[in-house]
């Protein structure tokens, strides 16, 4: 992802899948679906590491699920499965990677697949390791590492930023930035965009910090239907975070 993409997912109403809750509930909860979680920067923009092979004993399926879904897999790549918040609980249909990302099996149905989350992160998985950063958008890099030196705690520098995109930016789904630099201008000039500029623009700080941080691309909320007890969840749903 690069501060200024997906631009086209917010504009697709194609359904991505549906998610039909094993206990429905009378207050239904929007969820965070977690697909990829992008662990490399180069030039200012997100990727993932090359796949690893997937766990099925990890820390994630130790955990028993608070809250479990059915998906109906439509226009959504069935390789990587959707995760309610933090996945949790196993399955043979799919194990675990090391970032916790749902990676399906070749047991697994397509069309129909169950899977578990939990509302809370599961431990530190491996030791930190904050990979370095490119040189791309050197006034928002110099500015963190400045700030954290004056702070007295990673807890500390991350509140403040929480507090700065919440007190002084707005959100727009329409903002173009030049790529050159991108989040620079963002940061300190514009103060507004979308989740692809404040993800890259959080995660850039916190690695210049010095603070392990990844970005999470998959989606947000979606469309509850109360005949059908169902979430219809969108490409236009897409999210990063």
């Amino acid at each position: 992802v690069s501060p200024g993409g997906m631009r086209d997912l917010l504009a697709d109403d194609t359904i991505a899948f549906r998610a039909v809750p094993e206990t429905v509930s009378s207050d239904p909860t929007p969820r965070y679906w977690r697909v990829f979680v992008l662990d490399r920067e180069s030039s200012g923009n997100w990727r993932r590491s090359a796949p690893r092979r997937p766990v099925g004993a990890s820390r994630f399926a130790v955990l028993a699920a608070e809250h479990s879904y059915a998906l109906l897999l439509d226009d959504h790549d069935p390789a990587t499965l959707p995760a309610p918040d933090w996945p949790a609980g196993f399955s043979a249909d799919y194990g675990y990677n090391i970032r916790g990302e749902v990676i399906t099996s070749p047991l697994a149905n397509p069309r129909r697949i169950q899977v578990g989350g939990v509302s809370t992160p599961p431990r530190v998985i491996t030791p930190p390791e904050v990979a370095p950063l490119s040189a791309a958008n050197p006034r928002l890099a110099q500015w963190a590492r400045d700030t954290r030196a004056g702070m007295a705690s990673d807890r500390a520098f991350i509140e403040l930023l929480m507090r700065r995109f919440a007190d002084a930016y707005s959100y727009d789904t329409t903002l173009n930035l030049p790529d050159d630099n991108a989040l620079d201008s963002f940061f300190f000039e514009a103060r507004s965009g979308y989740c692809a500029y404040f993800a890259t623009a959080m995660a850039t700080a916190l690695r210049a910090a010095g603070i392990e941080a990844n970005i999470t691309m998959g989606y947000l909320g979606g469309e509850w239907n109360d005949f059908g007890g169902f979430w219809t969840i969108r490409n236009a749903d897409a999210h990063a975070w």
